[in-house]
């Protein structure tokens, strides 16, 4: 081999960072999930055949929070709050209290009110559309393909199913 060859330039095509860069980040949700937190890897499972799509589920549900966002780091925000909402709602209010203490307490006092407000219509929300629905969001992935976000949510399924 020449000299030359063995002092090849190392391409650094934006397309080649691009290749790189997905094949460093997990595929799907379910592999940054069994990465990040091997104990779920029993409990979390795709969609079953037949039953509602989370991640639309999450969508219709986190409209009101959506509309108000301009961009995609708000969409973002709002998705996650609405996940921090769903959650609440599946506990009981002494729990999803203790549970929310740590948002509120980082706010001022008009700040803890418009959010105990707001988390309280999203519970109320949630128990209107869609009371059914018991799964607990375990973790989620927004993907920005400029226009369009997508949406995928791994759930954990309540402790009586699981059983089954």
């Amino acid at each position: 081999m020449s000299q030359k060859e063995s002092k090849k330039k190392p391409t650094t095509s934006k397309k080649k960072l691009r290749r790189q860069a997905r094949k460093m980040e997990p595929r799907d949700l379910m592999d940054k999930m069994l990465k990040e937190k091997p104990h779920l890897a029993g409990r979390v499972s795709a969609n079953p055949q037949g039953s509602e799509k989370m991640s639309a589920v999450i969508l219709e549900y986190a409209e009101p929070l959506m509309e108000a966002a301009e961009n995609v780091e708000q969409q973002n925000r709002a998705i996650a709050m609405a996940i921090i909402c769903w959650n609440a709602s599946l506990l009981n209010e002494t729990d999803r209290e203790r549970s929310l203490a740590a948002i509120y307490a980082d706010t001022d006092e008009v700040e803890a009110s418009n959010l105990k407000e707001m988390i309280t219509f999203m519970v109320s929300r949630k128990q209107d559309l869609f009371p059914h629905n018991k799964k607990k969001i375990a973790d989620w992935m927004v993907k920005d393909r400029g226009d369009q976000l997508f949406l995928e949510v791994a759930t954990i399924l309540p402790k009586e199913d699981e059983d089954r």
